[in-house]
């Protein structure tokens, strides 16, 4: 871990590229998000973007996504990027019912970055997928609720 974090404060991106090259997509989440979390570098945002420049994919958009929202989420600016970064990642992946369920999470925040009609649709299609949907279900429940306080 040291050596990466000491290869990406250089900028030697090919040495950190390598570092994590038989990463599975999961432990590379885990590694960079839990890098976030401990050292509050804004350097492994940019070499998650340069990942993506180099091959765009969902499960890199949600790393960055978790990234900027979650461990840099005091950054200026990080629900704006980390809502982009969702939201490409449910464009890439729109089967994939994990990517719409994060980002309903940006209804919910204080910026609220998803409006209700795009959140009630996204809710609605991921309960077409499952009815049984947990995520779904819970915004709708949320909604109800609201209107009765309203």
């Amino acid at each position: 871990m040291n050596s990466f974090m000491e290869y990406i404060k250089v900028g030697n991106y090919t040495a950190a590229k390598l570092y994590i090259e038989n990463f599975s997509h999961q432990e590379l989440h885990d590694f960079i998000v839990g890098l976030g979390f401990d050292t509050g570098s804004i350097a492994l945002y940019t070499f998650v973007a340069l990942l993506l420049i180099e091959r765009e994919s969902p499960y890199l958009h949600y790393c960055a996504a978790v990234l900027m929202g979650q461990a840099l989420v005091y950054v200026d600016g990080a629900y704006s990027a980390a809502f982009f970064h969702a939201q490409r990642a449910m464009k890439l992946a729109p089967d994939d019912p994990s990517y719409k369920e994060y980002l309903l999470l940006y209804y919910y925040i204080p910026d609220r970055l998803l409006s209700y009609e795009k959140a009630r649709r996204i809710a609605e299609s991921l309960l077409i997928q499952d009815p049984q949907n947990s995520t779904a279900k819970q915004f709708f429940l949320d909604t109800v609720e609201q209107n009765k306080t309203n």
